[in-house]
């Protein structure tokens, strides 16, 4: 929410009141919530795979060393390839509140423009009402005031 902005509740009800900015600042914090929930589960996607291709080597070797030996026995690599190709959930979903957020803020600025180029309208409209008032005097209307 900038800082300043300040929008009238606006009457729900008789008896409730319904506030933009509550809305706003609740959404904000279950955004970040959220944010922090999705970085959790990539460190805990990122440890569950680690240990997965871990297993996976000692079973590898295990398996090797069960075998007869061989001149040619492949070397196992102790760290196999990851495919980065490959997001995760945890990453897609980030992604995904990343771009909310975004869209969030654009949503803000788009309000504060809007609201500046309402209030200039305003003050045009106003202003032109009052030349055209000022038009209507009479030439010899004017002369008894601002003395």
């Amino acid at each position: 929410m900038a800082a300043g902005r300040s929008t009238p509740a606006r009457p729900l009800n008789d008896d409730y009141y319904y506030d933009d900015d509550d809305d706003d600042d609740d959404l904000h914090s279950l955004v970040s919530e959220q944010q922090r929930e999705l970085m959790n589960a990539r460190v805990l996607e990122s440890d569950l795979d680690l240990a997965f291709h871990l297993q996976l080597q000692e079973a590898l070797t295990a398996s090797l060393a069960h075998r007869p030996s061989s001149s040619s026995a492949p070397d196992s690599d102790p760290h196999p390839p990851r495919n980065d190709d490959v997001k995760g959930f945890a990453t897609f979903q980030s992604e995904e509140l990343s771009r909310l957020e975004q869209e969030l803020k654009d949503r803000e600025q788009s309000e504060i423009e809007t609201r500046k180029m309402r209030e200039d309208l305003c003050r045009r409209i106003h202003d032109q009402k009052v030349a055209r008032e000022i038009l209507k005097i009479p030439e010899g209307g004017l002369e008894g005031l601002g003395r």
